[in-house]
């Protein structure tokens, strides 16, 4: 018998396919992963980064705002200077830095009245309290500062101090602090600290240009030279904030400060009409959500002032100023803020020729005025300017002849309504209308 030949192996079954997954389930699978992946480094790089959902990011420069008061500005600047941000107010000397921020804390002042938290970062010389009560801001005198105010007083054989006039130079809304530090690395940590406990509503720094390195501050020579300066120090605390307030407090509440930065221009001796160039190194190049450049303007001068001094080469002619314009212009924005803004208001000195309402101050009502006739919300026709009521349009809400009697009504209304505690001004409802027209919509709230 022939041996029975062996059968060939059987061929292994194949494997059974995999259902093949639908995109649908790829892509919630990457979600999902996504998540884990999210909780499991924050877990890990707990205090040291944070990744957040769309819904959680911190958002509030886009609805948060510090308004300055003058309505042409805070119109172009989406309603304010924005808060979780950086600002910088820049431009030559004497042209209304300062007043721009200091206008700014006075209206936040009205809005959180004693809830209010400033800090000052001065370098170049402590808060005048002086401009900030010319500005509005309510803010107490030291009392050394008064003893020497009464002292004075009685050296020149003057009437002491009323009881309410000591009253009105110690009183203040909110709470105000400054620091100062003999080096930048110094002053800004006690900035980065405020901002990490979200300790402060409004932080102003003034000024960036001015910060001394801590090496600087070392040199037992003046003639001792230091490289990078208040650029590298600038840098570094750009470096540091930026990411505080692109996170949470440890408690869990959004870091919102207005950060307002002010830095000068270096003049260009040989070319006035030159570019200008910042101070302080280009940290704030890329940091900052907005930057509004102040410039002169024209000068307001008294009619039949005109006197001829007499020079080297003759003479010349000047007149007696009392005010003077100021230009502003948008650099740069984010947020819903847009680069090319412009515009101008006026200032005016302490003199008997400026409006009562704008002595040491700018004409606000002044700048609503011509900016709501720009806007399309106070008609002009000729010399009659007129504020529609829209529930009855054949009584409107002003009338006047004359943009400096339009002024003065607005003042007078405000200060009417005011003193009997009605907050709906003529002013309030002109600035409310222009700002929607802008598709501006704040409500100025704050959480604390």
């Amino acid at each position: 018998m022939a041996p029975k030949k062996k059968g060939a192996p059987a061929k292994p079954m194949p494997a059974p396919e995999k259902p093949r997954r639908k995109r649908e389930e790829i892509a919630l699978t990457r979600v999902q992963t996504a998540s884990m992946v999210k909780d499991r480094t924050n877990e890990e790089l707990k205090n040291r980064a944070q990744v957040m959902s769309a819904d959680e990011l911190n958002a509030v420069y886009l609805t948060r705002r510090v308004p300055t008061g003058i309505l042409s500005v805070d119109a172009e600047i989406g309603g304010g200077f924005p808060c979780a941000a950086i600002s910088q107010v820049i431009g030559r000397r004497n042209c209304g830095k300062t007043m721009l921020y200091l206008r700014a804390i006075a209206q936040l002042q009205k809005i959180l009245g004693n809830k209010l938290s400033v800090l000052f970062a001065m370098t170049e010389m402590s808060i005048d309290i002086s401009q900030a009560r010319k500005c509005g801001v309510v803010i107490a005198f030291p009392e050394e500062t008064i003893a020497e105010f009464s002292r004075a007083r009685e050296i020149h054989n003057m009437p002491p101090f009323s009881a309410e006039e000591l009253a009105d130079m110690r009183k203040q809304i909110g709470s105000f602090h400054q620091v100062v530090a003999f080096s930048g690395e110094d002053l800004y940590q006690a900035v980065l600290n405020g901002v990490q406990e979200n300790a402060y509503h409004l932080i102003a720094i003034d000024s960036i240009g001015n910060v001394m390195s801590a090496q600087e501050s070392e040199n037992e020579s003046l003639h001792d030279k230091t490289r990078g300066g208040a650029a590298a120090v600038n840098t570094q605390f750009i470096h540091k904030l930026m990411p505080l307030l692109m996170t949470r407090a440890a408690n869990g509440c959004v870091r919102d400060p207005c950060i307002i930065v002010v830095n000068q221009i270096r003049d260009d001796q040989k070319n006035p009409e030159a570019d200008y160039k910042n101070t302080g190194g280009h940290a704030l190049d890329h940091a900052k959500c907005l930057d509004i450049f102040l410039s002169y303007g024209q000068p307001i001068q008294a009619d039949g002032s005109a006197k001829n001094i007499p020079t080297k080469g003759g003479s010349k002619t000047i007149r007696e100023t009392y005010g003077k314009e100021v230009n502003w212009l948008i650099k740069k924005g984010k947020a819903g803020i847009h680069e090319g803004g412009r515009g101008s208001w006026l200032y005016y000195f302490s003199d008997d020729r400026s409006p009562p309402w704008a002595r040491d101050d700018v004409d606000i009502y002044w700048d609503a005025a011509n900016y709501a006739v720009r806007m399309g919300v106070i008609r002009q026709e000729g010399a009659w300017y007129t504020f529609d009521n829209p529930a009855d349009p054949r009584n409107p809400l002003l009338k006047a002849n004359g943009i400096l009697n339009l002024s003065q009504e607005l003042y007078d209304d405000e200060h009417a309504r005011m003193a009997v505690g009605d907050s709906n001004t003529l002013m309030k409802r002109i600035r409310e209308q222009c700002l929607l027209r802008k598709n501006i919509n704040l409500t100025y709230e704050w959480n604390f």
